[in-house]
């Protein structure tokens, strides 16, 4: 007989800048804890995947809002093997939220002040509808002060803008890029400074410096917090 779950009943708040393993982190957790995950970058892209199909121009703010707010049936689900999957609907729509037009498209979305508004309040309800189910793990960058303020425990991930571009150019080389470290890090830092006023620790955050540390290693420092719950 399968023994039964036992749910951490909690919100878990993971923020930070690009490539320093939030998202891995966040998989790794729910696998273990069963907590119900969301990226929440990939609610941005799935709004830009609707204005996309559906031919609506993404510098018109009333268009993005109507593809956040109207039959957006948006969920985050574990797929099998460690692996997580956006879906519209029924829909898996993983491959297609990651293409070059949908990339391109994603800064107009993100940027509109009415398609964040709506978005925020489909975080928050997210959050407290899968507390009460199975616990919620929940990465981004600005979960644990804007998001989920209340959250029963913040992380904030950081690492050397240098270690990150190291990591985003092993992956790259892997799929056969052949862009250099300089451009790579360029992008890195340009980034952060557009994400600066939106990617600050919360003040009662755990923070956690992953230059040095590998995933297992931040996956045990995260584990022992959580099982203090």
């Amino acid at each position: 007989m399968t023994e039964a779950v036992q749910h951490k009943h909690i919100i878990v708040a993971i923020d930070g800048q690009a490539g320093v393993g939030k998202g891995t982190l966040a998989k790794r957790l729910s696998q273990k804890f069963h907590f119900k995950y969301l990226d929440t970058g990939t609610l941005y892209r799935g709004v830009t995947l609707r204005v996309v199909e559906s031919g609506a121009d993404p510098k018109n703010a009333k268009e993005c809002i109507n593809a956040a707010k109207n039959g957006f049936d948006f969920d985050f689900k574990h797929v099998g093997d460690g692996q997580f999957a956006a879906f519209l609907g029924e829909r898996n729509v993983e491959a297609d939220i990651r293409t070059r037009e949908v990339s391109q498209v994603v800064p107009y979305i993100s940027n509109c002040q009415g398609v964040r508004d709506v978005l925020f309040d489909f975080q928050v309800n997210f959050a407290k509808e899968w507390k009460g189910k199975t616990g919620v793990v929940l990465d981004g960058r600005d979960i644990g002060t804007r998001i989920c303020p209340d959250a029963d425990i913040k992380f904030f991930l950081d690492a050397a803008p240098e270690v990150r571009a190291q990591r985003r150019l092993q992956e790259l080389r892997a799929r056969g890029s052949d862009i250099s470290f300089d451009d790579i890090l360029a992008d890195v830092k340009k980034r952060d400074a557009q994400d600066a006023d939106n990617t600050k620790p919360a003040n009662d955050a755990i923070l956690v410096d992953t230059s040095t540390m590998d995933a297992d290693t931040v996956f045990d420092f995260a584990c022992t917090k959580l099982e203090k719950f």
